[in-house]
C-alpha cells in the first residue's frame, strides 16, 4: 500500500518538475533559430505524452 503512494507520490513531484524544466525550455528555445526551436518542442511533446502514460 504505502509503495504505491509513494510511487505515485514521485511520479507527481516528476511531473511537477518537468512542466517547470517545460516552460524554461520553451523560453529558451525562442532565443534560437527556428528549426532547433522545432526540434525541441517535438521532442518536449514526447517527453510530456510519456509522462501521461506512467
Amino acid at each position: 500500500m504505502s509503495m504505491c503512494l509513494s510511487t505515485e507520490y514521485m511520479s507527481n513531484k516528476l511531473k511537477n518538475l518537468t512542466s517547470m524544466t517545460t516552460l524554461n525550455m520553451l523560453e529558451y528555445s525562442n532565443l534560437i533559430l527556428l528549426p532547433n526551436g522545432l526540434k525541441k518542442f517535438r521532442s518536449l511533446i514526447n517527453i510530456l505524452k510519456f509522462l501521461n502514460l506512467i
